[in-house]
């Protein structure tokens, strides 16, 4: 519902509903292997398939909450807008999906690896937004291709401030491979 991807996920025919989501998902051997926490369905009942997020990823995310109160994830420290065709065709781009760096934070990773933010300004949505065309358009992280907002947080999900990653940027109608340290 909120365009956030969790990867990963256990799908599993168990009954999930709002009597066990957040419960456990047990192997055959009673190991905990995930832990419950939506259902697809159809009907709008509790039958349809079921997903659990799984235990490593769990593991994870508790022990960011019980360290700092939250889950760290590492970010690329620039101000990114999903492209689509008709900002690509605004902008004279020979691409129409991926993340548009409007601009990135003075002194930040993504300025001292060399990712690009725009210099056109132009207004986007109800005038009030000001993105700036001429940037880099981000196309891949890692091996994951990066075609929308979703793609990137799924991207970037499991990775923690201070991780590597490769990023793909795609600039002058070529695409530039940078290594850049993820920011908080």
């Amino acid at each position: 519902s909120n365009q956030r991807i969790i990867r990963d996920m256990i799908q599993t025919d168990s009954a999930i509903n709002p009597g066990n989501s957040g419960g456990p998902l047990l192997d055959t051997s009673g190991k905990m292997i995930g832990i419950n926490t939506m259902i697809l369905s159809s009907s709008g009942s509790s039958a349809g398939v079921g997903f659990a997020v799984s235990s490593e990823t769990a593991m994870r995310v508790v022990s960011d909450l019980l360290k700092y109160g939250k889950v760290k994830r590492g970010v690329i420290d620039a101000s990114l807008y999903q492209l689509d065709y008709r900002i690509a065709r605004y902008a004279g781009l020979d691409i129409t999906q991926g993340m548009l760096v409007s601009e990135v934070t003075d002194g930040g990773n993504a300025e001292k690896v060399g990712i690009k933010g725009g210099t056109e300004a132009a207004y986007y949505g109800n005038r009030k937004n000001i993105i700036y065309l001429g940037g880099d358009v981000i196309t891949q992280i890692d091996n994951i291709k990066i075609a929308s907002l979703a793609d990137y947080y799924s991207a970037l999900e499991s990775k923690k401030p201070g991780d590597v990653v490769e990023i793909t940027v795609h600039r002058n109608k070529k695409d530039v491979v940078l290594k850049m340290t993820l920011a908080e």
